[in-house]
């Protein structure tokens, strides 16, 4: 009996998830298709069919981060909505388990920011990590706000 074949979807999400390995552990730089598709088990034609090029696919497990991150961010921020000191502490709790649970999304984010001299792809650091900065910065306020912290 043969394997089974993947969806469309599945494949996708595949590729994005041995990419974002692949990119933690060589940097974008060193990084090739040819060693994405080693990691995937799959032809480097594969890769094409689903991305147009590396930086498509190495923007896309950016913004695959940046989407999860923001969701379980704003979730935390509604579930703490009346207690800000409390949310600090969830998000820096969350983000600490994040990142030590997604060891490649620690390393994609951490390491290759400053060795990308694309613009493209610095804008997407730029969000990712202005989107941290602005949800402590909301939750922050909200607590200056309740006179739970001070400026």
């Amino acid at each position: 009996m043969g394997k089974k074949r993947i969806t469309r979807e599945e494949r996708y999400q595949q590729l994005i998830q041995c990419s974002t390995k692949i990119f933690a552990k060589k940097g974008y730089k060193s990084t090739t298709t040819k060693d994405i598709s080693k990691e995937a088990g799959v032809s480097e034609k594969m890769i094409y069919v689903h991305f147009k090029s590396k930086k498509e696919l190495f923007l896309k497990c950016l913004n695959t981060i940046e989407q999860d991150m923001r969701d379980n961010y704003r979730s935390i921020m509604r579930q703490y909505k009346e207690n800000p000191i409390d949310c600090l502490e969830k998000i820096g709790i969350f983000l600490f388990e994040y990142l030590n649970k997604n060891k490649y999304t620690a390393g994609i984010l951490s390491l290759h920011a400053r060795e990308v001299n694309d613009k493209t792809i610095k804008d997407e650091y730029k969000k990712i990590i202005g989107m941290y900065a602005d949800s402590i910065e909301i939750i922050i306020k909200k607590a200056i706000d309740k006179g739970v912290a001070h400026p």
